[in-house]
């Protein structure tokens, strides 16, 4: 079963890197909602995105005002070294 984690209000460290980590494949993580993509887990969802571990979508919740979603993809996560 899918799950939502929303680290949208958490700040600091590396919250959105430790979050993924505990993901399987279909569960989303939202990590931003606001008019624009930002916030403090942007730049790490971007790189999980680059490196092929989430697919980013947004989904709108009024006007000017969107849910950041990074949802998780089947490639296995590397362990860090």
């Amino acid at each position: 079963m899918s799950r939502v984690i929303n680290i949208a209000a958490e700040r600091g460290g590396k919250v959105f890197e430790d979050t993924l980590r505990n993901t399987q494949y279909g569960d989303s993580i939202v990590y931003h909602v606001g008019e624009y993509a930002g916030g403090t887990h942007r730049a790490s969802a971007m790189q999980a995105s680059d490196e092929g571990y989430v697919n980013l979508v947004q989904k709108k919740l009024g006007p000017k005002l969107f849910e950041y979603i990074a949802q998780r993809r089947k490639k296995k996560i590397k362990k860090p070294q």
